[in-house]
């Protein structure tokens, strides 16, 4: 064979092989994992309190690679005006400020974050008004990853005028999100939410009350994109219904916390953390359901990377929610 036809098919297969590692960049780059984990910490009081949340949730976020971190019960600095049943942010929250600096020297990414605290509907609102006294959602994010819009002011949701919005819950911290990647043209819905609590004094006339606010608002979204709420909802999945007994979400998968079997006679999480996707985001997810959860591991120990505790000491000092996590591709 000539060297003129070897230099041919030098040519070619150059080609070829130059071809072929395009496409499996932009298969590779067309794939990138988005994690996104929800953790009700109940409360930030006090400053040791405080750092070890920041502690944790810095553990957590590296060991399972988290982008987006969506949080309930949020405790923020407010001040109750004398001439009105509106509540007002009184002074920057410093938890969330360190926070999102604290991941940002942990994982070397930008990190920034949104609250409800700026915009929720603060007036009281029948017998739950107390969760109107500042336990706020919030939701911290890479900010060198996505780009982050809150959907709250004017048409439709009126978050920031209680007297225009047709959208009034009992627990009124809801975060409702459109968040975009930064480098394409994609992008999904997240609502963070906490629901309120059932007991036998209250009953479920407020949860069913804000289930049915809920299932507007998510209703109210593109349904051709990809929508995602997460939070505690204070009920298990099987219990999402209205009062008139029809569904919720019925277009929705589940993704719910499993009880722990670790202690029986201890239990710290209810099977009240979740994630509901609507068909577009299901189709998206990586991994289920082991990706769901973030429960203690045989020996009633909760590990991230180097971080490890037992689930006693974890409900004691952190919160009665172990976080949960899933991915999907972006």
């Amino acid at each position: 064979m000539s060297s003129k036809y070897h230099i041919q098919i030098n040519r070619r297969l150059k080609s070829f092989l130059l071809v072929c590692c395009v496409l499996i960049a932009g298969q590779l780059l067309s794939t990138e994992e988005l994690v996104l984990g929800s953790w009700n910490i109940q409360g930030n009081g006090g400053p040791f309190k405080e750092q070890a949340l920041m502690e944790f949730g810095s553990y957590f976020v590296r060991d399972k690679n988290i982008d987006i971190l969506a949080l309930q019960e949020v405790k923020v600095p407010l001040q109750k005006l004398s001439h009105t049943k509106l509540y007002k942010k009184r002074i920057g929250n410093d938890f969330l400020d360190h926070f999102a600096q604290e991941l940002s020297k942990q994982t070397g990414s930008v990190w920034k974050y949104v609250s409800s605290c700026d915009y929720a509907i603060r007036e009281n609102i029948d017998e739950y008004a107390y969760c109107n006294a500042g336990l706020d959602n919030a939701v911290l994010y890479r900010a060198d990853k996505v780009d982050v819009k809150e959907i709250h002011a004017g048409y439709p949701f009126y978050f920031d005028d209680f007297h225009k919005s047709p959208y009034k819950m009992n627990m009124n911290n809801t975060n409702v999100l459109k968040i975009s990647d930064r480098f394409s043209d994609k992008s999904f819905y997240l609502i963070n939410k906490h629901m309120p609590y059932t007991s036998k004094g209250k009953g479920w006339q407020p949860w069913y009350r804000d289930i049915a606010v809920l299932q507007q608002l998510y209703n109210i979204l593109e349904n051709a994109e990809p929508k995602i709420l997460c939070g505690d909802f204070n009920a298990a999945h099987h219990s999402f219904y209205l009062k008139d007994g029809s569904l919720v979400f019925t277009d929705c998968f589940i993704g719910c916390r499993k009880p722990t079997t670790v202690n029986r006679d201890f239990r710290y999480s209810h099977e009240f953390d979740h994630f509901i996707l609507n068909a577009a985001a299901t189709k998206l997810v990586i991994q289920e359901p082991d990706r769901y959860t973030s429960d203690a591991d045989s020996s009633g120990f909760i590990r991230y990377g180097n971080k490890s505790m037992t689930l006693e000491y974890f409900v004691k000092e952190l919160s009665d929610h172990v976080p949960i996590f899933m991915s999907f591709d972006f």
